[in-house]
């Protein structure tokens, strides 16, 4: 694995006296450690080398041409939960923690409601993320 150097150890399944007296030997196991030193043209997920399907985001958020930024309108909270529709499209609203999106947007819970915000979402294989949460002043 790129990366990373490898070395192997000796260790007991139960370590201590407690591994000595139930009587189970020493097995040998193979740790991973980071080698910081030759990755700095390597992907910090995969290992692989760095080229246009590992692009760094953009100025807006944007990771190599997927998603898109949608801005968001708050239209109330019940509880911990807040509820958000798009800015242009009423038909459909959404729900999420109101605390995190509070953090994300660096603004008090109590005044989620009416707040304008965007973020960049992005297609995964199971629905999208969201990322980059932006205040609308």
């Amino acid at each position: 694995m790129p990366g990373y150097a490898e070395f192997r150890k000796t260790e007991s399944i139960k370590g201590g006296a407690e591994g000595k007296r139930a009587g189970l030997a020493p097995r040998p196991v193979t740790v991973a450690v980071m080698d910081a030193s030759d990755d700095a043209g390597d992907c910090g997920i995969c290992g692989g080398p760095l080229d246009e399907r590992h692009a760094h985001r953009g100025s807006d958020g944007a990771a190599a041409g997927q998603g898109r930024r949608i801005e968001f309108v708050v239209i109330g909270r019940r509880g911990g939960i807040a509820d958000y529709r798009k800015a242009d499209d009423a038909s459909r609203s959404y729900r999420t923690d109101a605390e995190m999106l509070a953090l994300q947007l660096g603004v008090a819970e109590s005044t989620l409601v009416g707040r304008r915000f965007s973020c960049w979402i992005s297609p995964a294989e199971h629905g999208t993320f969201q990322s980059d949460h932006r205040l609308i002043a």
